[in-house]
């Protein structure tokens, strides 16, 4: 089994109660945003909620006397990996967002759907573009990533296997989002970002990659493609061209990231 480059951190970790409370508090604080502030704030709603979130979690952590940097994997990683992981970013962003419109021939999102998610993420001015880009490309990434592969997953960690944690804590964070025509494609990069995580013992590869596809997914959502974006697709699905340059570039971007950790890990025990 690959080993992590932490192996020894002693740090309190939180338990699965602390799973539970913190899994039942996303579920609340969505709720309650969506029948009270989400009505007036617009477009800011989703900065709010997503930043009532955090510090719920950090006050909850702190009445737990847990460390909250270390709990949230606020960790840096090498220099030298952060190009790696951009790089990894860009082209996991075009796979799958070919992925998606791959199970979308079987899953279609509801015309009704694609409404609502334009109604919040298209912006009519440019106070709503910032607000949109701040709440789902930057904040969004940090918060989620802090909660579920942060905080959950080393709750996982601590009572399982890393490979049980890491599917436990994907499957909690494809579950919550409650959108079923993006459960597969959720699940498959949350497993993904987990592996990442854990691999790292921090949460900025995951961020990097996390705040990427939110960006690209706006894109779409935005109806960009059929413009600026049009030389990016071939009919229905992204140019082959685009696709292939994405796959060598993630494969590549992952495989030496690969080697730069496990180097790490070795001058790490030689010390």
């Amino acid at each position: 089994m690959i080993q992590n480059t932490t192996n020894s951190d002693t740090t309190p970790k939180p338990d699965l109660i602390d799973v539970l409370v913190i899994c039942w508090g996303i579920v609340a604080i969505v709720f309650f945003a969506e029948a009270t502030w989400s009505q007036w704030t617009g477009k800011a709603a989703y900065v709010i909620t997503e930043l009532v979130l955090l510090f719920g979690a950090w006050f909850y952590l702190g009445f737990r006397k847990l460390p909250q940097i270390r709990t949230f994997r606020w960790r840096r990683v090498p220099r030298k990996a952060l190009y790696l992981f951009s790089l990894m970013s860009v082209s996991g962003a075009v796979l799958l967002d070919e992925l998606d419109r791959i199970i979308g021939l079987a899953i279609p999102l509801p015309q009704a759907q694609l409404e609502v998610l334009q109604e919040a993420f298209v912006p009519v001015s440019s106070i709503e573009v910032l607000l949109i880009i701040l709440g789902v490309v930057i904040i969004a990434p940090i918060v989620e990533e802090s909660l579920f592969r942060g905080c959950i997953q080393q709750a996982l960690e601590k009572k399982w296997d890393v490979t049980k944690a890491v599917l436990t804590g994907a499957l909690i964070f494809a579950l919550i989002h409650i959108q079923p025509w993006w459960l597969i494609q959720q699940l498959i990069l949350a497993v993904f970002l987990g592996y990442l995580s854990w691999r790292w013992n921090s949460i900025v590869p995951a961020v990097l990659i996390h705040a990427t596809n939110n960006a690209w997914s706006l894109r779409n959502i935005a109806g960009l493609d059929n413009n600026i974006f049009s030389y990016y697709l071939w009919g229905d699905h992204v140019n082959p061209i685009f696709l292939v340059i994405s796959l060598l570039f993630f494969a590549y971007s992952f495989l030496i990231s690969e080697k730069v950790h496990s180097a790490l890990l070795s001058e790490q025990n030689n010390i």
